[in-house]
C-alpha cells in the first residue's frame, strides 16, 4: 500500500515537473492550455476537463476553449456568460471551489450536460490567470472511484499557478486551439524584415514591452542592438554592449565560442527551423535559456541573427521544490519513522526553497483562545545561527489573522516590512526579512507548522512555490499519520502485553502445589457449580479491567466517531438516491450494522465497568435473535449455511443489548469453528426450564478438556493475536447475571451447540421504543455545527441542508465561537471533546456571549456513569445525544431545543 502511494504520489510530481517545463518554454499559450487540461484530468484521476476563456470581442462571456475527455468535442467554441455554473462563478468571483454533489448546488445550470450528454456529479474548478487578472478557468469533472479531495483541489491550484508563469504578456484570446504555433517569441514581423529594417525593428520590440531578452547581432557576431529586458538581465548599460562581440558580453570570453551555433544555423536546411538553443546564462543568482536563430535577408547578404533569451530562475527554483518534493514523498512513505526523518526532510524542503532556514513547530497547548507551539527539528543554511537554543522557540504564539488563515489551511507569507503587528521578530528572531507558514493537518487536526526564513532578501515566496511546498508538508502529515497509528498499535499490544503478564504471574501466585490439595479453601472463596477459584478468577478479572477500562471509553468514543460518520453518509445517500437500483436495501443494512456496532459499544463499555448495570426489562427474544440472524447471514463466509427457528414471542426479562452481545458471540465462535464451511442453527423454544435459546455449528469441535475450561476468562483455542478469551466469559457472566445458565456439548469433528437458558416471565414483552421516524423538515434556521471529526461534520451539514435547514460546519471550537458572535444561528450543535477546547469550556463561552443560547451537545461518549457531563453544564444545555444518532432523532430534539417559531422570533 505504501509503494502504491509513493508511486502515485512520484506520478503525479512527474506529470507536474513536465508542465511545468513547457509552461516555461516558448512554446506559446495554446501549448500549455492543451497540456494543462490533459494533465489535469490525469492528475486529478477524473473523467474530463475543460477550460473556458474570456471572449476577447465581449468579456462578458467565457467559451469553451480547451477540453479533455468524454464528449469533449461537443462543447468546444460554446459561449456562454459570465457568472453561469460553477466554472462561470468561479471566474465571477475569482474563488477556486470543489463541488462533490454539483447538481444540489444551486450554482450548477446544467446547459453544458445537455448540449453535450455528458453527466456532471462532482467538479473541482481553479481560476487561470495572467499578470492577476482572471482570464478564465478549469473545471476538472467527476472523480474516478470516489470524491474530489482537498489535496485535489491543491494539486490543481499547483497547475494554474505554474501555467500563469508561462503566459506572455500579449493578452489571451478565447479562441479555439491554433493548428500550429512557432516555439520562438519574437516581435511581430521580426523575422520578415531585412537587416536595413532592424533599428526600427527594435525599438517597436521595446515599446511592446516584450519580456524576453531580445539581443540582434550582425552577420559576424557583433551587437547591434539589446532590449531593456536583456540589459536588466546583465546588468549593464546599452553603451557597454552595443558594438561587442556576443562572446564577449555574455560569458566573458574574447576568443569565439567553438562550436559556435551560427554555423549550425546557417548550414541548416530548409525545412529544418533555423534555431538553435545557446548556452544558459547565469548571474548574480539568476539563470536564463537562450535560443538563436536567423533573420530574413535580402539578395544574396549575409543574415543577421537574432538571439532570445528567457529568465528560467522560477522554473529552475520550481524544478528543485518538485525533487525536492518527491523525495519527501518517498521518506514519508518509506515506512521509516516520518518525524524521524525529520531533520532530512527540512533540509531537502529548505535547501529548494532557497531559505536560510526550515523548521518544524508543533502545537502544544491552548490557553485563552492562543494556540501556542515550539520548535521541535530545523535546518538552517551554513552562515547563518541555528534558533535551535532560543528559550523563546519553547513556548511561542501564533497571531490571531494567522490562526484563522491555518484554520483554513491557507499559507502566511509575510515580509518585515507587510507584517501589521511585527509579528514575525515575535514569533521567531529580529533577522528574518521574509517568511513562510504551511499548516500541518494530522488526521484533520491542525497540529503546527512547516516554516522557511529567508534572512537575505525581503522577497516572499511566491504562490505557485507555496503550492508545492504545501504539497510536500502534506506528504509529511501523511506520514505523521502512519506513524501515529503505528504507535498506537504498538501501545495497545504492550497494553494487551502486560495485561497478560500481570494475569499470569497472579495465577501463579495463588495457584495451589499439588501438595496442599487437601488443603480446602473456604466456601465464600470456592464456586458450587465449577470447582474453579473465586479469588483467582476475581485477580485476573480485576487486572484486566483496571487496563481495558481506562482505554475502552476512549475506543469507545473514537469508533462511535467513526459510527456516526457511516450512518450520516447512508443517510444522505438514501437521501439522494434513493430507490436507485436497490440502494435503500443496502444503505438500509449499512445502518442495521452500525446500529448494531452502537449497541455492541455500549455493551462492551458495561463489561468494562463492573459498577455500570445496563436497564432490565421484558422484551421479545425472538425480534433479537432476527435481527442477529440477518447480520450474520449477510455477513458470513458465503459456504456458511444459515438457518433459523423462532418462535413468536418469547418474552424474556432483561437487558437486550447485553444479550444481544452474547447470542452474536456465539454465532462468531460458530463462523470461527467453520474456515471451510458449515452450518450454522438458531433455535429458540419455549420448555419447562424456561426460554431456551440453541446455537449449533457443524465446526471442528472441541474435546472434553477444552469444553471444561472455555467459560474461564482469558482462555482461547485461538492462534495468538485472534483471540483475547474474553468472549465465552463475557457470556457467562451475563447469563449469570440474568438468572440463566449457559451449557455447552461439543465432540472432535462433529461440530459444538451452546445452550442459553433463560428464567420464564409472566409479564408480555414490552413493545420496543419505536425510533422517531418523523424527520422535521427545516425552515431555514440556522445551524452552526462545532466538531474536530471531518468526516461526521461534512456529512451532517449536507444532511441537514437537504432537508430545508441553513448549517455552517466549524472544525474549531474557537473558530466556531467567533462564527457564533457574528452570524448568531438558532442552534449550535457541539462536539464535547476537541482538540483546542472541550465542549464544556465552549459551553460557557457560548453562553457568555448570548445566555439565551441553545446548545445540544454530540458525542461519542454516553451522558451516564463515568463519562457523565457535569451537572452544571448539563443544566445549561438544551440536549445531550451520544453518537451514532439518527436523522429523525436528531431533528426532533433540534425543534424541541428551538421551541416554536414564534419562541424563535
Amino acid at each position: 500500500m505504501l509503494e502504491t502511494q509513493w508511486d502515485r504520489r512520484s506520478q503525479q510530481l512527474g506529470i507536474l515537473s513536465q508542465f511545468l517545463r513547457l509552461a516555461n518554454s516558448n512554446r506559446g499559450e495554446h501549448a500549455v492550455f492543451a497540456t494543462m487540461v490533459e494533465g489535469a484530468v490525469e492528475l486529478l484521476e477524473a473523467e474530463a476537463a475543460t477550460i473556458a476563456l474570456l471572449d476577447r470581442e465581449d468579456p462578458s462571456h467565457l467559451v469553451f476553449s480547451y477540453t479533455a475527455g468524454k464528449v469533449a468535442d461537443t462543447l468546444q467554441g460554446q459561449r456562454f456568460p459570465v457568472g453561469q455554473g460553477i466554472i462561470g462563478w468561479v471566474v465571477e468571483n475569482d474563488l477556486s471551489q470543489l463541488v462533490n454533489d454539483a447538481k444540489n448546488d444551486p450554482r450548477f445550470s446544467g446547459t453544458a450536460d445537455k448540449s453535450s450528454g455528458f453527466t456532471t456529479f462532482s467538479v473541482a474548478c481553479a481560476p487561470i490567470k495572467s499578470r492577476g487578472k482572471v482570464i478564465g478557468a478549469i473545471e476538472v469533472l467527476n472523480k474516478k472511484g470516489g470524491l474530489f479531495t482537498d489535496s485535489d483541489q491543491d494539486l490543481l491550484n499547483i497547475v494554474v499557478d505554474i501555467a500563469a508563469l508561462g503566459f506572455s504578456a500579449v493578452p489571451i484570446k478565447a479562441q479555439g486551439p491554433v493548428k500550429a504555433e512557432s516555439p520562438l517569441v519574437q516581435p511581430p514581423g521580426l523575422e520578415k524584415r531585412s537587416q536595413s529594417d532592424l533599428p526600427q525593428v527594435c525599438r517597436n520590440a521595446l515599446l511592446e514591452g516584450i519580456n524576453e531578452g531580445i539581443m540582434v547581432m550582425s552577420p559576424d557576431a557583433v551587437i547591434s542592438h539589446v532590449n531593456r529586458a536583456f540589459l536588466t538581465f546583465l546588468r549593464k548599460n546599452e553603451k557597454d554592449v552595443v558594438g561587442r562581440k556576443c562572446h564577449e558580453v555574455l560569458f566573458n570570453n574574447p576568443m569565439v565560442c567553438d562550436p559556435c551555433i551560427k554555423d549550425d544555423i546557417l548550414n541548416a536546411a530548409k525545412d529544418d527551423p533555423a534555431k538553435r538553443a545557446c548556452k544558459s546564462l547565469a548571474m548574480a543568482g539568476r539563470s536564463m535559456a537562450t535560443v538563436a536563430s536567423a533573420l530574413a535577408s535580402k539578395g544574396g547578404d549575409p543574415p543577421a541573427f537574432i538571439l532570445t533569451a528567457r529568465d528560467t530562475t522560477l522554473l529552475d527554483r520550481q524544478v528543485a521544490l518538485l525533487k525536492a518534493a518527491n523525495i519527501v514523498a518517498g521518506l514519508c512513505f518509506s515506512g521509516k519513522s516520518a518525524s524521524g526523518q525529520a531533520d532530512m526532510i527540512l533540509e531537502e524542503l529548505g535547501q529548494a526553497a532557497g531559505a536560510s532556514r526550515c523548521y518544524w513547530f508543533s502545537n502544544i497547548a491552548v490557553e485563552n483562545q492562543r494556540i501556542f507551539a515550539r520548535q521541535v527539528a530545523e535546518w538552517c543554511v551554513p552562515g547563518f545561527s541555528s534558533q535551535e537554543g532560543d528559550s523563546r522557540l519553547e513556548r511561542t504564539k501564533y497571531p490571531k489573522r494567522w490562526r484563522k488563515k491555518f484554520a483554513k489551511g491557507w499559507f502566511v507569507s509575510e515580509t518585515e516590512s507587510s507584517s501589521p503587528d511585527n509579528a514575525i521578530s515575535k514569533f521567531k528572531s529580529e533577522d528574518i526579512q521574509a517568511i513562510l507558514l504551511i499548516p500541518l493537518f494530522v488526521r484533520g487536526k491542525f497540529q503546527g507548522v512547516i516554516g522557511f526564513d529567508n534572512c537575505k532578501s525581503m522577497a516572499p515566496w511566491r504562490a505557485a512555490e507555496a503550492s508545492i511546498l504545501k504539497f510536500a508538508v502534506d506528504s509529511f502529515a501523511r506520514g505523521l499519520e502512519r506513524e501515529k497509528a503505528r504507535q498506537e498499535q504498538q501501545d495497545a499490544h504492550k497494553a494487551a502485553s502486560a495485561v497478560s503478564l500481570v494475569e499470569r504471574k497472579s495465577l501463579e501466585s495463588v495457584a495451589l502445589k499439588d501438595e496442599d490439595l487437601e488443603e480446602k479453601p473456604t466456601d465464600e472463596e470456592v464456586d458450587v457449580e465449577t470447582g474453579q477459584y473465586i479469588f483467582r478468577d476475581r485477580v485476573a478479572l480485576s487486572q484486566h479491567m483496571e487496563v481495558m477500562g481506562e482505554i475502552v471509553s476512549g475506543v469507545a468514543h473514537n469508533f462511535r466517531n467513526v459510527l456516526a460518520g457511516i450512518i450520516s453518509n447512508a443517510q444522505l445517500i438514501q437521501m439522494k438516491y434513493g430507490g436507485l437500483n436497490g440502494l435503500d436495501r443496502q444503505t438500509d443494512a449499512l445502518l442495521d450494522l452500525a446500529s448494531m456496532g452502537s449497541d455492541l459499544i455500549r455493551s462492551i463499555l458495561q463489561y468494562s465497568r463492573p459498577d455500570s448495570t445496563g436497564d432490565k426489562s421484558v422484551f421479545d427474544a425472538t425480534q433479537l435473535l432476527r435481527e442477529i440472524y440477518q447480520v450474520v447471514s449477510k455477513v458470513f463466509d458465503k459456504r456458511i449455511i444459515t438457518h433459523r427457528s423462532l418462535p413468536d414471542p418469547l418474552p424474556v426479562y432483561g437487558n437486550r443489548s447485553e444479550l444481544g452481545q452474547v447470542f452474536m458471540n456465539l454465532c462468531t465462535n460458530a463462523r470461527d469453528a467453520m474456515p471451510a464451511g458449515g452450518r450454522l442453527d438458531i433455535r429458540a423454544s419455549l420448555t419447562l426450564e424456561g426460554v431456551q435459546i440453541i446455537v449449533s455449528d457443524t465446526g471442528q469441535g472441541m474435546d472434553m478438556e477444552t469444553s471444561q475450561a472455555i467459560f474461564k476468562p482469558f482462555f482461547t483455542t485461538k492462534e495468538p493475536g485472534k483471540g483475547t478469551g474474553l468472549g465465552l466469559s463475557t457470556a457467562h457472566a451475563i447469563v449469570k447475571d440474568h438468572g440463566g445458565e449457559i451449557r455447552v456439548n461439543s465432540k472432535v469433528g462433529k461440530g459444538t451447540t451452546f445452550t442459553v437458558l433463560l428464567p420464564l416471565t409472566s409479564q408480555a414483552p414490552v413493545a420496543e421504543p419505536v425510533p422517531c421516524s418523523q424527520t422535521i423538515l427545516g425552515k431555514g434556521e440556522k445551524i452552526l455545527i462545532i466538531d474536530d471529526d471531518q468526516d461526521f461534520l461534512s456529512p451532517l451539514a449536507d444532511l441537514l441542508k437537504e432537508i430545508g435547514y441553513f448549517p455552517r460546519a466549524i472544525s474549531s471550537a474557537y473558530m466556531g465561537i467567533e462564527e457564533f458572535a457574528g452570524w448568531k444561528p438558532h442552534l449550535v450543535l457541539l462536539d464535547r471533546n476537541m482538540p483546542d477546547m472541550s465542549g464544556s469550556e465552549a459551553v460557557v463561552k457560548l453562553l457568555s456571549i448570548d445566555p439565551k443560547a441553545r446548545i445540544i451537545i454530540m458525542s461519542g461518549y454516553d451522558d451516564v456513569g463515568p463519562d457523565a457531563l457535569e451537572d452544571d453544564v448539563r443544566n445549561m444545555i438544551a440536549g445531550y445525544l451520544s453518537k451514532p444518532v439518527e436523522l429523525a432523532k436528531l431533528t426532533q430534539t433540534m425543534h424541541k431545543a428551538m421551541g416554536t417559531s414564534e419562541d424563535k422570533a
